[in-house]
Order: structure tokens, then C-alpha cells, then sequence
């Protein structure tokens, strides 16, 4: 019976099969019950591709703060248009510093939507033409070099800015030049992002000087 077996195998697969003999379980069945093996091994799973290199519509099932839409080319485009920190992306993109950063390896710190609309129209005159010396001074501050990861802050009692300023790290407080942020990071391609909850040295009184919009 497991020679004619075999021969069907052979001639309808046309892979050799092997056998292994199990017991039917039967006491009163001795017979072994044969099982085929074509000898095929079953393909390896495909590898995940590196965190860097996913898209945000891969990255959504482990980062419930990454959405379809977010460019995740570098730290730039990601801060531009994720719904959490789009303002402040938008004015880094309008910044002297927007071609450096997105072609470079920056922590971008983000302060978010929400804490911006709380600190009502003095900082929206960042949108004023008028004022990009005054928005370059701020976003300067707000991005630093590598490395500098959020979860091992306590590695890094300082880090340095874009512009070369030298900011001191707290990091059982979460503090960064004195501003508070989120103990997480968003890796892109390029650089990565880091939510704040604070804006670093908030330049009340140039920002009370500066000109409205007009």
C-alpha cells in the first residue's frame, strides 16, 4: 500500500515523498498509518524592514501616534504633517534652517497644537512675514544634533543646537533648556521628532515688540 502510494505521489507531484509511520491510536490496530512529506520546507517569512525605512501606513499598527499621512521622509516633513505638530512644522519649514534639517540627522523638538493655541496670538505672530529672523531664532533652538534619544535622556546631560547653542538636559523631569517634553521619539528616515509641552526660552517681550499681521 505505501508503495502505491508513493508512485501516486511521484506522479502526480513529481516530488519525491518520504514517509514517517504514526499509530492509528488503535490498540487493537497495530498497522502504522502513513504520513506524506513532499519535502518542501514551508518559506521563510519576510523580514521587517527597518524602522527607518517603513511608511507611516506600515508604522500604524506599533505607533498609535503616527497617521497615514505623515511624511516620514525626515524630521521636517514629519513635524509639517502630523496633526499633533503641524503649526510648528509648518514655521520650521519656513525657517533658514528647513533644507539642513531635512537632509541631516536633527532631533527636531516640537512643541504640539494644542499647547500653541493655549498660548494664544503672541506666538502666532510667527506667521508674520516680518518677524523670520525672530522665527529663525526660535526654531534654532528647537533643534539639536545627534545624538540624543528621549528614553536614555539621562545619558545626555546636554546637547547642542543646530545654531551651536548648548542646552542643559534634565532628564528625570523630562527637561530640555528648561522646557518640558514628551519621554518619546518618532524615528523618520532622516532625523526624528520629539513632542514638547513647552516652548524653550519663550521670547515674550521680542515677541510683544514684534509686528503684528498686517
Amino acid at each position: 500500500m505505501v508503495r502505491n502510494l508513493l508512485f501516486y505521489v511521484i506522479l502526480v507531484t513529481g516530488v519525491p515523498a518520504t514517509f514517517s509511520c504514526n499509530s492509528s491510536g488503535d490498540a487493537n490496530d497495530p498497522s502504522p498509518i502513513p504520513t506524506v512529506s513532499t519535502g518542501e520546507s514551508a518559506p521563510a517569512p519576510t523580514p521587517e524592514k527597518p524602522l527607518k525605512e517603513q511608511t507611516a501606513k506600515e508604522r500604524l499598527k506599533n505607533d498609535p501616534m503616527i497617521r497615514e499621512t505623515d511624511n516620514m521622509s525626515s524630521s521636517l516633513r514629519f513635524a509639517e504633517t502630523n496633526e499633533f505638530t503641524s503649526i510648528w512644522g509648518g514655521w520650521l519649514k519656513r525657517s533658514k534652517w528647513a533644507k539642513e534639517i531635512h537632509h541631516g540627522d536633527f532631533v527636531v523638538l516640537a512643541p504640539t497644537n494644542e499647547r500653541l493655541r493655549q498660548m494664544g496670538d503672541l506666538i502666532m505672530k510667527l506667521d508674520v512675514p516680518d518677524n523670520q529672523a525672530l522665527l529663525d531664532e526660535i526654531m534654532a533652538n528647537h533643534v539639536i544634533r545627534y545624538p540624543f534619544f528621549a528614553e536614555k535622556a539621562q545619558e545626555y546631560p546636554e546637547v547642542t543646537t543646530i545654531s551651536g547653542r548648548i542646552l542643559k538636559v534634565d532628564h528625570g523631569q523630562h527637561m530640555i533648556g528648561g522646557a518640558q517634553f514628551y519621554p518619546t521619539q518618532i524615528n523618520t528616515k532622516n532625523g526624528s521628532v520629539i513632542w514638547m509641552m513647552d516652548i524653550i526660552d519663550f521670547p515674550e517681550e521680542k515677541l510683544r515688540k514684534a509686528p503684528d499681521q498686517k
